[in-house]
């Protein structure tokens, strides 16, 4: 089993999640030969198929996008104007928005 740890910076203007697994250097996920055949002779692949990330022991390595995301790779991203009053978040969370203290969401600020 692992450990981790996580941070969250702010950096000008901006947030890094900085996050580290502690995990021993001899374990490895056990995974079944067609995973392992995926990796070939590599020690990272690409998550198109994300059952991979089912197995104890398997890493997710985040990379961060440029600016300008959508361009780069292809894709649209689509974003909505929403205020607490009509987030989901909440009802995901099986939460009361008084049941929470929602500073933070709004401040932008931890403390």
């Amino acid at each position: 089993m692992g450990e981790d740890r996580y941070a969250l910076a702010d950096h000008n203007g901006h947030t890094h999640v900085a996050y580290v697994l502690e995990l021993s250097s001899r374990q490895r996920p056990d995974l079944p030969a067609e995973i392992r055949e995926r990796f070939a002779s590599r020690r990272f692949i690409a998550v198109n198929l994300p059952d991979i990330l089912d197995y104890a022991g398997v890493e997710l390595v985040l990379i961060g996008a440029s600016k300008d995301a959508e361009r780069e790779l292809g894709i649209r991203i689509v974003t909505e104007d929403e205020s607490l009053d009509t987030a989901e978040l909440f009802a995901r969370l099986r939460l009361n928005p008084g049941d929470v203290p929602i500073d933070p969401l709004v401040s932008g600020r931890l403390r």
